[in-house]
Order: C-alpha cells, then structure tokens, then sequence
C-alpha cells in the first residue's frame, strides 16, 4: 500500500517543527573539542546485574533452544512461541522472566555503547552475551539493532566533544549478524533486502492503512492528551492501582495494543502481513489528535535540547544516557514509538541506576 499525501506532508511536517525548536532551543550548544569527557562507569555492577538478568530469563531460554532445536533453528516458531506467552496473562511470570531482563540488557547496551564511542570496552562482551541470549530466546532483532543504533547515537553525541572515529567494522558485523537473524525468522518470499526495507518502509504503508481507516484504529475516540507518549511514566502508576485497588484501568500499552497488534495485509501485488509499527506518527495522533504531528514532534525536541544541555553542563554518563535513548527515538520514529509499556519504565529505571558514577569526576566539576 501506498503511502498516501496526507503521511508525506506530516513527515514534512515533523522534519520542519524539529528543525525549528531544535534551532531555537539548541542555541549555545557548540562544543570546542576538548577530549576531557570522561565517565566513571560502575562496570562490575553492571556485570553482575547482567548476569542476574540472564538467570532471570533462564528458564525462556531453555524453552526457546529447545524450540530451535526441534524446528531446524527457526526463529520465526521461537516467535511464535513468545507471542503466545505474551498473550497468556501470566503477567509475573513474564515481569520477572521477560521484562526485567530485557531492560536490564538493554540499559546495559546503552552504556556499553557510550563506552565503545568512547574506545572503551569494558562491558562489550557481557553485552554482547546478553544481546545474543535475548535474541536466541525470543527471536526478535531489536536488540541487535537497539545496540547499533545507540553505539552510532553515542558516538554523534561524543565526537562534539571529542576526536573519535567510529568503528565500522562493528556496524557492519551487526548488520551481518542482524541480516542472518531475519533469514532464520523466515523471510516470507522476500529477500533479505527486501525485508529490510519492509522493515522501515511497511510502517508508512501500515499508517496509510490506519489512516484509511480511522473507526478501525481509535482515531475517531477522543484525543488521550499524552496517556501513549508518556505511557512509561504512566504505566506502572496505573499497574500499581490495578493491582493493590482492583481498578478497572486499561494501561498505556494496551490502548497501543489492542489496535496495532493484530495483522493486517499491506501489500498491493502480493499478501504481505503487517502488525506494530505505526510510526511515531501514529501515537502522536491519538494523543493529540489533528496537532499531534506538531505537539509530539515539538515534545521530542524539547526533551533532546534539555538533555543536550544537561550533559554540556555535567558531562555525566546519566545524561548522555538518557540522551542516547532520545536518539534512538528519533532513529526508530520510522517505526514504532517505544516509550508506552512498562518494559520501557523498567528500561528508564536501569538505565538512571547504571549510569550513577562511582564518584564525580572533580575536573569536570570543577570546570
């Protein structure tokens, strides 16, 4: 399906409004490169809570090699057997076993990747061990691509600040990795460029879709003034009150849910199956309606400035961590906007614990 007008000026749209703010709320940010940032990373905390977070996500592990073994190494059945789990309302069993674990890798990753632009490698191969349990147990490529996209958010971050030169060869080894990933998930028919290219294009055409079909896709309902955009901090208030108050609340991630999950068919010449990825577009037109494209692009903005700003002030691993999360929203807004669930509270969560420094760094205080 063919991305119609109305995406292609909203994507125009956005491009415009984050140039915009970003130019007049960026002012001052130029950096003369000093070479003196520098971070004081916990890495043997680290470690250990990496290796917690894979006894935690054991026993999926084991149901998953299992799973590869008996199916010929597919992970598209690995998959499948993850969404069944995820549907089956075992929700603790799935927070400890699924959720904790996953943010726990993937707020290492973030740090590990800030250490990598910064040519350090303290904590690549316990990432990279968590990184590779996670995507075996349930056959997803975000992980991997998560990491190359935060190493390259990182380092366009640090080379303001400092002469760095990016590693190639580990971006082009994770492509190579990430390419093999889709092949054993099963390419439907396509080609591995092909998928590629669904990957990041189908979103667009799913939108259309959506749009085309507004009653379909709660476009019709109210506006819900944020409930999606800043669904992880909202999340895990609402699970709290469902919990200990038996309130009948529907969480963030469900109003996400409940119309993006169940696949439909984007393709024109030949059946092609599309669920998930919206585009941020998409949730920031359920927020905030006929202004979302505005609203949504102008909050985003804002956030990347303030931190920008924070992180040329304290030159902490905190910013420049939640900084990098901020890129990786601009870099993932093709597809999907990931800050609803609560897996992304418990990212955030991980990520403020992992980046507290063994002790301030008095130089750069002292600047």
């Amino acid at each position: 399906m063919k991305p119609g007008l109305q995406i292609h000026l909203s994507i125009l749209l956005s491009i415009i409004i984050f140039n915009v703010f970003y130019f007049v709320l960026s002012n001052n940010l130029n950096e003369n490169k000093d070479n003196k940032v520098q971070f004081n990373i916990n890495y043997k905390f680290i470690t250990v809570m990496c290796i917690l977070g894979i006894l935690l996500i054991i026993p999926n592990t084991i149901t998953s090699v299992n799973t590869l073994l008996t199916t010929g190494f597919s992970l598209s059945s690995v998959r499948i057997n993850y969404a069944s789990l995820s549907y089956s309302q075992r929700f603790f069993y799935m927070f400890f076993t699924n959720n904790i674990p996953i943010a726990i890798f993937s707020a290492a990753s973030i740090i590990t990747a800030i250490d990598l632009a910064n040519n350090k490698r303290n904590l690549l191969k316990i990432s990279l061990i968590c990184i590779f349990i996670g995507t075996i147990t349930f056959g997803g490529r975000y992980l991997i691509l998560n990491f190359i996209i935060y190493y390259i958010s990182a380092f366009l971050i640090l080379k303001k600040y400092k002469d760095l030169k990016i590693k190639k060869s580990y971006i082009l080894i994770a492509i190579i990795i990430l390419a093999i990933v889709t092949l054993l998930r099963g390419t439907t028919g396509l080609s591995v460029f092909d998928m590629g290219v669904l990957y990041y294009v189908g979103s667009f055409s799913f939108l259309e879709f959506i749009l085309s079909h507004p009653n379909l896709y709660g476009l019709l309902d109210p506006p819900m003034y944020g409930y999606l955009t800043f669904g992880f901090l909202l999340e895990p208030f609402i699970l709290t009150l469902k919990l200990f108050f038996a309130l009948d609340i529907d969480v963030p991630s469900y109003h996400f849910n409940v119309y993006a999950q169940p696949f439909v068919n984007i393709g024109v010449d030949k059946v092609i199956y599309y669920n998930n990825n919206t585009t941020i577009l998409y949730t920031f037109i359920r927020d905030f309606g006929k202004s979302g494209v505005v609203v949504g692009t102008a909050l985003l903005t804002s956030a990347v400035c303030i931190f920008q700003k924070l992180f040329k002030k304290t030159r902490s691993i905190r910013a420049i961590g939640v900084l990098v999360l901020l890129y990786s929203l601009i870099f993932n807004s093709t597809m999907v906007y990931n800050l609803t669930s609560i897996a992304s509270s418990l990212l955030i969560i991980f990520l403020l614990i992992f980046s507290r420094e063994k002790k301030q760094n008095e130089n750069i205080q002292n600047k």
